[in-house]
């Protein structure tokens, strides 16, 4: 009579080790993604990091030291705002915004106020309670600054726009440069035909977070052309899940 209360019993206790080995198999797979997108938002501005120390030291050699001193002040509040979000998996989007500012801010330093930039945000978002996965728009912009602005004659412009779905927070990157087919043929002149790293391993990240998060993160990037078909810059559409904080 005691034999089906024993079976029941081990089968309950397989259940329950099944189950505990499901759970830290979960709990391993969500380490290495952290562990991973950690790796990841630390990589993403090596060219800039060491653009930056050189910019720095010009200002140092033309006895700019004003000019070393607000340089160093935004580029040290930029990599402690990294750092610091770096650590987390969703961010106030206040927080986003002002390292995506001190960044912009550093470009134009360094390339001498060659563009504008504005960021123009929807009424109904408040950046305080509104939270992102960090460092997901700053490639696309310095995107646009590098291929866009650099090689353009006249001074150029950069608009960030932000509005908010049910589900997904929308940012538009627009930018008035010289477009992708030109900046193309001048990194094909230059030997330089491989995509920008921070580009890259973003689209990473994006798949990344899509498999974690079973949502439907994308970039989509259009060419704008004006009536007579010459270009006019380029449309970086961004979809970003958010959370409320």
């Amino acid at each position: 009579m005691r034999l089906p209360w024993v079976l029941v019993y081990l089968r309950i206790r397989k259940l329950k080790k099944e189950h505990e080995v499901e759970r830290k198999m979960l709990d391993i797979e969500k380490q290495m993604f952290e562990i991973e997108q950690h790796s990841l938002r630390l990589q993403m501005n090596p060219h800039f990091i060491f653009n930056s120390l050189n910019s720095i030291q010009g200002f140092v050699l033309e006895n700019d030291t004003d000019g070393a001193i607000v340089y160093l002040s935004k580029f040290s509040h930029l990599m402690r705002l990294i750092l610091n979000n770096s650590k987390e998996s969703f961010i106030p989007l206040r927080d986003e915004l002002k390292a995506i500012s001190y960044y912009v801010e550093l470009e134009q330093l360094r390339f001498d106020f060659k563009f504008d930039y504005r960021i123009n945000i929807d009424e109904r978002i408040d950046t305080d309670f509104i939270g992102i996965p960090p460092m997901l728009i700053q490639p696309y912009v310095e995107n646009a600054i590098i291929h866009g602005m650099i090689n353009k004659k006249e001074k150029g412009n950069i608009q960030i726009n932000l509005s908010i779905g049910e589900k997904y927070l929308i940012c538009n990157i627009i930018d008035d440069g010289i477009g992708r087919e030109a900046s193309g043929l001048l990194r094909a002149k230059t030997g330089l035909r491989h995509k920008p790293k921070g580009m890259l391993i973003t689209k990473e990240r994006l798949d990344l977070l899509n498999k974690q998060l079973n949502s439907n993160l994308s970039v989509y990037i259009t060419d704008l052309f004006d009536e007579s078909g010459k270009s006019t810059g380029t449309k970086v559409t961004l979809k970003i899940i958010y959370v409320e904080l």
